[in-house]
């Protein structure tokens, strides 16, 4: 997995894998690419956000029990991302599911080892513990 890419039309495939991608097409940066094993079984799932919130790319991996969720997520650092703007990327994870939710933040806290907390790591801690996620 590999999050702000920087791709636009280059080809990044590894033999023996999938190359999954969601690259960023209103603005230069960012995008996402996944690397799955042509063994596994697996279907994308389609996640609508606003694209002022972040970049989500969600796949169910079908051949391993249980089943499991994997999202992936980029959120530019320059974006001032909102309690609910969190909410909403928090309901992404359904909660019912193995799931494992994972990317590149771009937000900091205390909690997280970080050296200092700003609003986007309190907002994102907030929302992940009132759905009854852990990080």
């Amino acid at each position: 997995m590999r999050c702000e890419s920087w791709l636009n039309n280059q080809n990044l495939s590894i033999p023996g894998f999938h190359t999954l991608r969601k690259d960023r097409a209103h603005a230069r940066g960012g995008g996402i690419v996944v690397w799955i094993r042509k063994s596994l079984d697996f279907e994308t799932i389609t996640i609508s956000l606003p694209r002022n919130v972040a970049e989500i790319f969600r796949l169910r991996l079908k051949n391993c029990r249980p089943k499991l969720d994997v999202m992936i997520c980029f959120r530019p650092p320059s974006l001032k991302t909102t309690l609910q703007n969190w909410e909403n990327i928090i309901q992404c994870v359904d909660v019912s599911r193995a799931a494992l939710f994972m990317g590149d933040f771009n937000a900091h806290n205390k909690s997280w080892n970080c050296a200092l907390c700003d609003n986007n790591g309190l907002n994102f801690e907030q929302a992940y513990a009132a759905r009854g996620l852990s990080l």
